[in-house]
């Protein structure tokens, strides 16, 4: 196969092409929302767990502070 005098130029516009698009994936994914969920009342948003003896009147805390809601 005879030498492509065009092939560097191809393959440094590939990396080129490759590195912004890169760039555009991590600034997407850096705009993506927190997760967030309804609390068991469906009252409120929460990111994550906190009891409340008032919204949940007459329940034991489950000592469940910070961890993920489902």
């Amino acid at each position: 196969m005879a030498y492509n005098e065009n092939y560097p130029v191809r393959a440094k516009h590939l990396v080129s092409l490759a590195t912004k698009t890169k760039s555009v994936i991590e600034a997407a994914i850096a705009d993506l929302p927190v997760e967030m969920f309804l609390d068991n009342t469906k009252t409120a948003f929460v990111g994550s767990f906190a009891f409340d003896a008032t919204t949940y009147a007459g329940a034991t805390n489950p000592n469940l502070d910070g961890k993920p809601v489902l």
